[in-house]
């Protein structure tokens, strides 16, 4: 794993971690990534799965691009992810947050529950 991905996994990580275990809540959450090269390691996969309510989504296999070009994978990556993300979620209410995005409240008061 290459250095700048190993920064967004680990503040993936400690924001969920933050989620989970100082606000005590089970919001559900889905990571995007675009195609094999950003997926994840299993090991660091897991650790996120055991945190709970956590979905990995491969925009790949929601988009239906016609044959996939390594060039058209490229052009889902960086911020044209963001946006896809948003219309791929399978949730109806959506808050996005970049893997380096800090987490200073439990998440589910931005939502009338």
């Amino acid at each position: 794993m290459n250095e700048s991905l190993y920064s967004f996994v680990t503040w993936i990580y400690v924001n969920i971690y933050v989620i989970r275990i100082v606000y005590n809540s089970y919001i559900p959450i889905e990571i995007f990534y675009v195609s094999e090269k950003e997926e994840f390691p299993h090991y660091i996969k897991n650790l996120i799965l055991e945190l709970g309510q956590v979905t990995f989504i491969d925009l790949l296999d929601k988009l239906d691009i016609g044959q996939i070009t390594e060039d058209k994978i490229n052009e889902l990556r960086g911020y044209q992810t963001k946006p896809l993300s948003c219309l791929c979620s399978s949730f109806k209410e959506i808050i996005l947050m970049d893997a380096d995005a800090i987490v200073f409240m439990d998440p589910i008061k931005f939502f009338n529950i």
